[in-house]
């Protein structure tokens, strides 16, 4: 009796042990599959806040590209303002009739006139009157012309004019200019606040040598 008893406890001890070992087996799968998942799911964490950092990271990039062109753009627009703004400079420049300094009355007397008026406005409008010195034939002149002074070179220019009679109010003073088979073109050295007639001649073939001119060695004043 004590041997089957012994053996029904034995028996009783073993199947205690086997279901412990099942038992410790699943829990062992159970935390595994758990660690799995957890491990799972940290992974698709990273992934996903790995993926907003790109696309933020995208966004950025996009956000200052943008930024660079708005610049590039604001830039490109001053630069061409600016540009348009130097043309514009440039254009009221060229189309200057007279300098600045040349505008205003100038008064004195030549080797025939005993007084000699000349009055330059800054639309290139000029007025001479002469008083010369042998009435009888050469009586008091008042001519008017319009005329733009051309820079030639530093203090010298030469005036550009289609109008008729323009010599008596560029030339103040000066009379008996012509010839034949030759062109003349008047112009002024403007120096010092002195206003000096001078004339360019050359041939009816030929071009003006602006650095050769006639001095009348006579200038008027402010």
């Amino acid at each position: 009796m004590k041997k089957w008893t012994s053996l029904a406890l034995l028996g009783l001890t073993s199947a205690s042990l086997l279901v412990a070992c099942g038992s410790k087996k699943e829990e062992n799968k159970s935390s595994a599959k758990e660690a799995q998942t957890t491990v799972k799911s940290s992974q698709k964490k990273a992934k996903a806040a790995s993926g907003k950092k790109e696309t933020k990271a995208t966004e950025t990039d996009a956000q200052e590209g943008a930024q660079a062109a708005s610049q590039d753009a604001g830039n490109s627009g001053q630069t061409n303002a600016g540009s348009g703004a130097a043309s514009t400079n440039k254009a009221t420049d060229s189309s200057q009739m007279v300098p600045e300094e040349l505008v205003g009355t100038w008064t004195g007397t030549t080797e025939i006139a005993k007084d000699v008026q000349m009055t330059v406005a800054a639309d290139g409008t000029v007025t001479t009157t002469a008083n010369f010195y042998q009435a009888d034939l050469n009586p008091v002149r008042t001519a008017t012309t319009k005329a733009k002074a051309v820079q030639a070179s530093g203090n010298v220019y030469y005036w550009e004019t289609d109008e008729p009679g323009a010599f008596d109010a560029l030339l103040p003073g000066i009379a008996g200019l012509g010839g034949a088979n030759m062109k003349v073109k008047p112009g002024f050295i403007l120096e010092e606040g002195h206003y000096t007639p001078i004339v360019f001649v050359t041939g009816l073939n030929e071009d003006f040598d602006y650095n050769k001119y006639n001095d009348f060695r006579v200038s008027l004043t402010k």
